[in-house]
């Protein structure tokens, strides 16, 4: 094949890319179980002091966020968005991250890219509700959870959203 190159790994290469991946494999199992972000956190650490890895910042990212560091959580969601700019959720996460950090606005825009990115991201619309009760958006609040509701008719959230929204506008 013409122009077609093979980059051949050494060894310690390839001992070391099955460390990291062993690593993030652990990092993933225990990524939504309560209480294990600073394993998470550990582990994906590892994982990038071996090689760059975005699915390495997206897990701490999360552990980050569940453990109460905003500025490090968004900093490793701006890691993975610059490797995988496509991805929704990625957005979505760095959203509720600035959203806690005191970040409204900067979280309203990444909720409006998750959902550019994936109109059917329900847990996007119900984020991006939540943000504009906050900002007084109250019938922007509503045709958010209505959109999310729409998307999953048995998300209990956005019914909670929605109504939260609906009594803050006196409806």
């Amino acid at each position: 094949m013409k122009g077609a190159y093979l980059i051949a790994q050494t060894p310690a290469q390839a001992q070391s890319q099955k460390v990291a991946d062993d690593y993030l494999v652990q990092a993933k199992a225990l990524h939504e179980k309560p209480g294990s972000e600073q394993e998470v956190i550990r582990l994906t650490s590892q994982v990038l002091a071996l090689t760059e890895s975005a699915d390495a910042y997206f897990y701490r990212g999360y552990a980050r966020s569940e453990s109460g560091d905003m500025q490090g959580a968004i900093d490793d969601f701006n890691q993975y968005i610059t490797i995988n700019p496509k991805k929704a959720s990625a957005y979505s996460n760095r959203g509720i991250a600035k959203f806690k950090f005191g970040d409204e606005q900067g979280s309203l825009e990444d909720f409006n890219i998750a959902i550019t990115l994936d109109p059917e991201y329900d847990d996007a619309y119900s984020n991006r509700c939540n943000v504009k009760s906050i900002l007084g958006d109250n019938q922007g609040a509503i045709s958010d959870s209505n959109q999310a509701i729409a998307i999953n008719a048995q998300f209990a959230g956005a019914y909670l959203n929605r109504g939260n929204a609906k009594s803050t506008s006196g409806d």
